[in-house]
C-alpha cells in the first residue's frame, strides 16, 4: 500500500477529523461526459501531473511559463526529487521554492504555493494565463487535476485511479487570499453552504491527487488561472468529497508578485497578511488508504453547521 499525505485540521469549537483535495461529479451525471466535454477545451493543457519522491505520493500543478510549474505547497514541501509529466514527456525539477508564508498547516491563510523550475523548457504545450483581476466573486470557474473520482452521494471512491479530470463550479472570496466553492446537490438546497444553491451542469468538488491543480476561469474571452488546489472541507460532515462540502483555493490574484518574480528566478519574501479563521489547533497526520496510486493531498474538514448558516 502507498499513503496519501494529509493534513488534518482540528477545531477546538468541534472536534473533528478531515481530509482534502480528482474530480468528484454529480451522480446524475456520467464521467464519459466530463471528459468529452474537456477534451474540447484547451485550459486544460497546462494541467500536468506531479510525482513526488520517485511516485511514493502524487499530486497537481499547472505550467505558467515554459519551464515553471505553480502548485501547492504542501505537494513539494520536504520532496528530495520532484518529476512532472506533461502531454506524455517526462521533466525533473532542477528547484522548488514553497511560498515563505507556508507552515505546512495554515490553509486558511490561503499562501499554500510552490514554483517548480524544470529542467528544460516544456514543448507543446502554451502555459496558462494568470488572472490578474480582482473580479472572481460568483464567477463560473472549472477545477483540473489528477485525482481520484467518485460521485456526491458516495463520496470519493478509493478505488478509482488518478486521472486527470475536470469539474465546474462558482468561486466565492472566502478572504483576501482565499478562493472556495461547494458542491451543491441537484436534488436539494439544504446542503448549500457558498453563493448560489443551484448546481453547474457539470458541477463537481476536487479531492485526493488534485491538490496543486488549476482553478480556471474566464477572463475577456480566455481561460484564466484563478486558483491553485489546496483542500477540501467537510462542511456535509459525511463522506469525504459528497455533497455539502467545500473545497479551498489558494487565490493567484494575490500572489502576483511572488508569483512574478519566480517566472524571472529571483523569488521574493512573503507580504502576505495572516488572516484569522476559528481557532484552534492544527495538526498533521497520515491517512493510509489500500490504493496502487498514491496523491498528495491537503485537506481540512470542519463540522461548521452553525457558521454555513451565515454564508447562506
Amino acid at each position: 500500500m502507498r499513503r496519501f499525505l494529509a493534513v488534518t485540521l482540528v477545531f477546538s469549537m468541534v472536534a473533528v477529523s478531515g481530509t482534502a483535495s480528482g474530480g468528484i461529479v454529480r451522480h446524475d451525471r456520467s464521467l464519459r461526459d466530463h471528459k468529452s466535454i474537456m477534451q474540447a477545451r484547451s485550459y486544460d493543457e497546462p494541467v500536468g501531473k506531479i510525482f513526488i519522491d520517485g511516485g511514493r505520493s502524487t499530486g497537481s500543478g499547472t505550467l505558467i511559463g515554459d519551464r515553471f510549474m505553480l502548485t501547492a505547497g504542501h505537494v513539494t514541501a520536504g520532496a528530495s526529487s520532484i518529476r512532472v509529466r506533461l502531454k506524455g514527456s517526462d521533466y525533473s525539477a532542477v528547484r522548488s521554492v514553497v511560498h515563505p508564508g507556508w507552515r505546512g498547516n495554515n490553509l486558511f491563510d490561503g499562501v499554500d504555493l510552490s514554483i517548480i523550475e524544470l529542467d528544460r523548457p516544456v514543448a507543446g504545450v502554451a502555459p496558462a494565463k494568470l488572472y490578474r483581476g480582482r473580479a472572481e466573486s460568483e464567477r463560473n470557474v472549472a477545477a483540473v487535476g489528477f485525482g481520484l473520482t467518485g460521485n456526491g452521494i458516495i463520496g470519493t471512491n478509493f478505488g478509482t485511479k488518478t486521472k486527470k479530470r475536470w469539474t465546474q463550479n462558482v468561486a466565492n472570496v472566502y478572504n483576501e487570499n482565499l478562493l472556495v466553492t461547494d458542491f451543491d446537490d441537484p436534488r436539494t438546497m439544504a446542503g448549500n453552504v457558498f453563493g448560489s444553491p443551484s448546481p453547474r451542469k457539470y458541477e463537481g468538488l476536487t479531492t485526493f491527487g488534485d491538490s496543486g491543480g488549476g482553478l480556471f476561469m474566464k477572463d475577456g474571452g480566455r481561460w484564466t488561472l484563478a486558483g491553485v488546489t489546496s483542500f477540501i472541507w467537510n462542511t456535509s460532515r459525511g463522506p469525504w468529497g459528497n455533497y455539502g462540502d467545500s473545497a479551498g483555493f489558494t487565490r493567484v490574484s494575490s500572489h502576483l508578485g511572488w508569483i512574478d518574480a519566480g517566472l524571472r528566478s529571483h523569488f521574493i519574501g512573503s507580504s502576505y497578511a495572516p488572516t484569522s479563521h476559528v481557532g484552534g489547533d492544527f495538526r498533521l497526520a497520515t491517512l493510509t488508504v489500500p490504493e496502487p496510486s498514491s496523491a498528495v493531498i491537503g485537506f481540512a474538514m470542519a463540522a461548521m453547521s452553525m457558521l454555513s448558516r451565515r454564508w447562506r
